[in-house]
């Protein structure tokens, strides 16, 4: 035996308290004269130890037959000494035994005993399992969740689009009275008041033309039926013009003339005449006039040469000459009456202006905003502001104003064509 070296043994005793015996000898003078044996108990390491390991770690001594001299608490009631024990004996690696725990395994000096020490993995390998099944399941769920938000998502654009399209189509088979339900506050909320708008004025417009050429269906029969007497006093107007040159009565073969020159152009199919040839129906009117008034009127024509054969609709002078002499002129000895027709930018402008009495306050007001129900009388003026508005819109019409050097000017404006308007 090596005098110098220590000895260490384990031991059990009976009332396995005792772990480990460690002996050293006392020498002098290269003699022994005796031995000192400490023994460390189970508490002993227990104690050592308590402070230094947590709860949840383990603490082991072996000996160099790999036979336990201390065990802890927790590595004893945990079993995980046996398995290591079973995995040094088979010449297993250890790490297949324990996927929960990190082993550290260190030499005691040069006793040949091994410390073993033992503690759990932060994450164990049934809590990463569970942790990925977990994050498998969430990332499932978001996939799933994406996909619902994705499908309302489309849904909410594509289905407003499709109730549009499908309401153009039935828009397009003509039901105007087609409208989308307005349930949101967006763009397609927006998009779909609109379609409603624009179909409620398509169906409005419709109307209003199919009443504009019921009107017009409506005029065109009344000026068809009214042609049947014009005839008849035509033939007969005729007739007294040539029986009064043949009497020698010249001023009733005029009135005849003129009178028959008149109905003639009343009883043509054309609805539409030129300038010229209206201005020629006045100047026959204003004659017809002074030959039963003794000369009392004056007729004054104004035009452009260029706007003379521009088409107009046809009788739409004669009734406001008419209605000059009548209301304007009538209590006067003499009269001025102006005809004229002038272009101003893209329009053309007829004017009657009289010298007459002039017009009342509340009768222009009625006349330019077209209220003619509560006018009396005056029928010639009103089928001409009826005929005006049919052919060329609500805005058109008769104008009325009463000038300040005294009389009445009546306007209608047109719009102008470089075509002349043929009906």
């Amino acid at each position: 035996e090596n005098p110098s070296k220590d000895i260490i043994k384990q031991v059990d005793s009976e009332d396995n308290q005792i772990v480990l015996n460690i002996a050293t000898k006392i020498q002098t003078d290269n003699k022994t004269i005796g031995y000192i044996v400490a023994s460390i108990h189970n508490q002993d390491f227990a104690y050592l130890f308590s402070n230094q390991l947590s709860n949840d770690e383990g603490f082991g001594i072996i000996s160099k037959e790999n036979e336990p001299v201390y065990i802890n608490t927790s590595l004893g009631t945990s079993g995980i000494f046996n398995k290591l024990h079973h995995a040094w004996i088979s010449g297993s690696n250890y790490d297949d035994y324990f996927n929960d725990y990190y082993i550290t395994i260190q030499n005691i000096g040069n006793t040949g005993f091994k410390q073993i020490i033992i503690h759990p993995k932060v994450l164990s390998t049934s809590t990463m399992h569970r942790m990925y099944l977990m994050v498998g399941l969430l990332a499932a769920l978001s996939f799933i969740v994406c996909i619902v938000v994705a499908q309302k998502t489309t849904t909410s654009f594509t289905q407003p689009i499709n109730q549009m399209n499908q309401a153009m189509k039935q828009v397009q088979e003509g039901k105007l009275d087609t409208s989308i339900p307005v349930l949101r506050n967006d763009e397609f909320g927006v998009l779909s008041q609109n379609f409603n708008v624009m179909t409620q004025e398509l169906s409005n417009f419709l109307e209003q033309k199919i009443e504009t050429q019921r009107k017009l269906a409506d005029i065109q029969i009344a000026m068809m039926q009214a042609q049947l007497n014009p005839h008849f006093l035509y033939n007969t107007l005729d007739t007294i013009k040539w029986m009064a040159k043949s009497a020698k009565v010249e001023p009733i073969s005029q009135l005849s003339q003129k009178l028959a020159r008149i109905l003639r152009t009343s009883i043509v199919k054309e609805q539409f005449i030129t300038i010229e040839e209206e201005f020629q129906i006045c100047s026959d009117y204003g004659e017809i006039q002074n030959i039963r008034f003794q000369g009392k009127y004056q007729f004054l024509f104004d035009c452009p040469k260029e706007l003379l054969s521009y088409k107009i609709p046809k009788l739409i002078i004669q009734p406001l000459v008419e209605n000059a002499i009548i209301h304007g002129l009538r209590m006067k000895e003499t009269g001025v009456i102006q005809v004229y027709a002038c272009k101003q930018n893209d329009a053309i402008i007829l004017s009657v202006q009289d010298n007459g009495v002039g017009i009342d306050d509340e009768m222009m007001h009625l006349i330019n905003t077209h209220q003619w129900n509560q006018i009396d009388g005056h029928i010639g003026m009103y089928n001409v502001d009826s005929i005006l508005r049919l052919h060329y819109g609500v805005n058109s019409g008769l104008h009325a104003q009463r000038l300040e050097e005294g009389g009445t000017l009546i306007q209608i404006t047109l719009p102008y064509k470089e075509e002349p308007c043929t009906k």
